[in-house]
Parts: C-alpha cells; sequence; structure tokens
C-alpha cells in the first residue's frame, strides 16, 4: 500500500506589514513546532454532573511556534525578525508536496530570537512566535 505522506515542503514568510502585503520566506528554516491552535475548555459541572467533570469548547488560542533556522549572517528577514520582537506582523505558512499547496495565513507576536553558536555544528537562530486570532486556510 502506496502512502501520500511527504517530507520537507514547509516555508514560513514573513509579511512586510505594505498596504498590499508581500511575503518573503525567512531563510533556511529547518525546523517549525508547535504550529495549530487549540480550544479553551470551560468547566460547566454543576451539581446534577453524576460525579464528573463536564466541559464546554470556549474560544481558540492560537500555539506559540518556534522556527528554527540556520544562522546565517545578514539575512534580510532573519535580521528584520530580531530587531522587530514585540511587534505583531502577518506570517504564511506554506505546505506543499510539490503537486498540491496549502497556505495558513495568520497574524503573530514576534516574541523572541535565541542564537545557538557551535564549534562542532552549525550555528542556529530560533525565533519564537504567539499566533494571534484566526489561521485562514487556502
Amino acid at each position: 500500500m502506496s502512502t501520500d505522506a511527504f517530507f520537507a515542503g514547509m516555508t514560513l514568510k514573513i509579511g512586510d506589514g505594505a498596504g498590499s502585503e508581500a511575503f518573503t520566506a525567512l531563510e533556511e528554516v529547518t525546523e517549525l513546532s508547535g504550529f495549530g491552535e487549540i480550544l479553551e475548555l470551560i468547566e460547566v459541572t454543576h451539581f446534577g454532573s453524576g460525579g464528573s467533570k463536564e466541559y464546554i469548547a470556549g474560544l481558540a488560542d492560537g500555539k506559540e511556534i518556534t522556527a528554527t533556522c540556520n544562522y546565517v549572517l545578514d539575512a534580510a528577514q532573519q535580521v528584520f525578525v530580531r530587531t522587530n520582537k514585540g511587534i505583531t506582523g502577518n506570517l504564511q505558512v506554506e505546505f506543499t508536496n510539490g503537486t498540491d499547496t496549502e497556505t495558513y495565513d495568520f497574524a503573530a507576536v514576534y516574541m523572541g530570537w535565541e542564537i545557538s553558536p557551535s564549534n562542532s555544528d552549525k550555528n542556529t537562530v530560533t525565533f519564537t512566535f504567539k499566533i494571534s486570532g484566526g489561521l485562514t486556510v487556502s
């Protein structure tokens, strides 16, 4: 039996904030973790719940995501994100298997960054974002 699974095929793009916003790929992303959203749970247990807690779904909360990249000196998008921590900007995550493409658009707070230097491996930089609001899929 064959599979439709694929590897690689992911691009994280940073919006420029202009009126007709253009998106440019964050350079040399090697890993994206925590991407998605989760519903808050609201406990609604009452005296007639029969001894078990009951819940309803609350608001969706975008995940905190990290993007790990090969650290590239003077890479325009890496510099932009590092120097603009604290802003809320628009991001895109694009998945492709070479034939089909799925794109997620969302706003995110640029929370911070961390450089991990190494004398025996590649140098990396990890950016942390918090999704703010909903995600649009196209």
